[in-house]
Formats: structure tokens, sequence, C-alpha cells
């Protein structure tokens, strides 16, 4: 490519291009070409180096086939899954996400968590969900309400999450988000039934001791 080659002169920078090469069986395998030019006296001078590259097309092919099923695995999970920033602002999050909040995700983005959680269980002033993750081990799981846009809460249960891209610092919050409200609503009937059996009984047992008495009489 002599085009290629005299800019690469100019620059003073290798070129460097991928092709497919033919082994003696007939298979073919990719190799990256880079081709140094320059001059000599009165001539171009080119020294070409071959590399087989196809350890790393497949370490790439497997990235990104990764990161294809992690994106799947994000967008279609039955729970509400959320990336949040080290300051508790959304970065990303799935469907499922969005229908719990009754909101559009699009929308979300961007948005303040905390200010999308009920007042009571929003974090004390100055508290650092970082700090308070790195506290419990990097993970911690609690129930907490979250606030519809008509004002209405929805009960969830959150697993919170620190994940580090590289090194060991912090990059984002992964929150993976259930919807418990019609569990916490049976919990509060079966404990409004337990109290009124506890009253029918202490009543029960009174009318008992009465009508002992009475009898004893």
């Amino acid at each position: 490519e002599p085009e290629a080659s005299e800019r690469s002169i100019r620059q003073g920078e290798p070129h460097v291009n991928t092709r497919l090469h033919r082994r003696k069986d007939g298979s073919v395998f990719p190799v990256e070409i880079t081709v140094k030019a320059f001059q000599e006296d009165d001539r171009i001078v080119s020294v070409a180096s071959v590399r087989d590259i196809s350890e790393r097309l497949k370490v790439e092919q497997a990235v990104q086939s990764s990161e294809t099923n992690l994106r799947a695995t994000f967008e279609q999970a039955l729970v509400g899954m959320a990336q949040v920033d080290l300051e508790d602002r959304l970065i990303r999050v799935n469907q499922r996400f969005a229908e719990i909040l009754g909101r559009e995700a699009d929308r979300l983005v961007g948005a303040d968590l905390e200010s999308l959680t009920h007042p009571e269980d929003r974090l004390p002033p100055g508290a650092s969900v970082q700090e308070i993750l790195r506290g419990m081990g990097g993970s911690l799981v609690q129930e907490k309400r979250y606030l519809k846009p008509d004002g209405t809460s929805v009960w969830v249960q959150v697993l919170e999450s620190l994940v580090s891209m590289e090194g060991t610092d912090p990059d984002y919050i992964l929150k993976v988000v259930e919807d418990v409200t019609d569990r916490k609503r049976m919990e509060r009937e079966i404990k409004k039934l337990n109290r009124d059996l506890e009253r029918r009984v202490e009543q029960r047992t009174q009318q008992l001791e009465a009508t002992n008495q009475e009898l004893e009489s």
C-alpha cells in the first residue's frame, strides 16, 4: 500500500492492518501486520512484522460475548436492577426497576435515588452509602420503601454491592431490587389476626374465670 507507506513516513508512525493468512494445510488464520517505512539514502525501506492474533481475537470475542450476555441478563431480569454511582445517582436501570417505581427508565437515569426513597427510610445527614457498604464487607441486604410519582410507597428488598472493575477502588454500586409490597401486606394482616386472636383468647379466659368464680360462689 504505497499511500499508507508514504503517510507512515510523513507521520513517523508504523502502519498496522489485519489480514488472513493461509497455512500449508489450507486453514486460514488472522494476522496483524505492522509495517514501518523509513528513508534510507535515496530509497524507501519497509520493515514488516507479522503476528498471529488468533488467540487475541478469541479472547476479544469471549469478552464481547460475556458483555452481551451480561447486558441481556441485566435488561431481561425479573427483578429490578440498577447501577448507581458512589453518590447514589442512577447510572443505568432495567425495565423491571422502572416498573417497580412506576416511572420511565430513561427518566430515571441521573436521578438521585435517595430523593426517591421514603423519608423515613433515608440515610441520616452526612451518611455515605459507599462507607456503609465498606463497613458491611461490600454488600448489604435491607428492606425499605421507594416512592412512586403519585406519592404512594412500594416496599422493596434491596441487595446492594460495591463493584470494582479494576483494582480495589469501587466504580459503582449494583442494586438488585425485589418488590415485596404484597409480602409486607400479608405480614401486617397476619400480625393483625394474631392480635385479634390474642384479644379473643384473653376475653374468653376472663369469661371462664368469671364463670368459675360464680360456680364457686
